[in-house]
């Protein structure tokens, strides 16, 4: 009799996932990227449940790692693209991941042409996330990148959100009470 804990696809079962998840970490703090990446990649053929936080947790951990050792191997691109998706949710708040996102532009582009690239700009988009929040985004023609930031809301000691004054610059409406716009001002 042939038994299989591999579901629709996936080739590991839960356990050896989350092996692979540490030891990816270990392999990513001793420097040893390359194998890591391996790691990562049998991590992400693992299965980790349906839903949940079991399974958010999990591909969460992976992103993070799979984040650190991009950053570390200079594949801005790739950090930004994982940034960017829901997949790494829980390991960052949307201010420490947009503030992530401004450091990598940093590294990638120097600081000048990622703070030049966001002074002129005074109007974005704004939609509803896949959670619900709000998000703005406000196009970087220079860097040729989206940068899609969740508004930060100010509340009273009440809980009622502080209105503040506008000015003509929705960008700067948007993103002042940000942490990331302390890092671009």
């Amino acid at each position: 009799m042939f038994c299989s804990t591999a579901m629709f696809g996936q080739k590991y079962g839960y356990y050896a996932g989350a092996r692979f998840i540490r030891k990816a970490d270990k392999n990513l703090k001793k420097g040893n990227l390359q194998r890591a990446e391996k790691l990562i990649a049998k991590a992400k053929k693992s299965h980790f449940g349906y839903c949940g936080t079991g399974a958010l947790s999990r591909e969460s951990e992976i992103g993070f790692i799979e984040l650190q050792v991009l950053i570390k191997q200079k594949k801005f691109d790739k950090a930004l693209v994982l940034l960017d998706s829901v997949y790494i949710g829980e390991s960052f708040s949307s201010n420490e991941s947009d503030s992530l996102k401004i450091i990598i532009l940093f590294s990638k582009y120097g600081k000048e042409k990622v703070r030049n690239s966001f002074k002129n700009i005074t109007k974005g988009n704004e939609k509803i996330g896949f959670f619900g929040q709000t998000l703005y985004s406000v196009t970087l023609k220079e860097l040729n990148y989206i940068f899609c930031f969740e508004e930060v809301w100010r509340f009273d000691k009440n809980g009622k959100i502080i209105s503040e004054i506008k000015t003509e610059n929705e960008f700067y409406d948007k993103a002042k009470n940000t942490a990331f716009y302390k890092l671009i001002e």
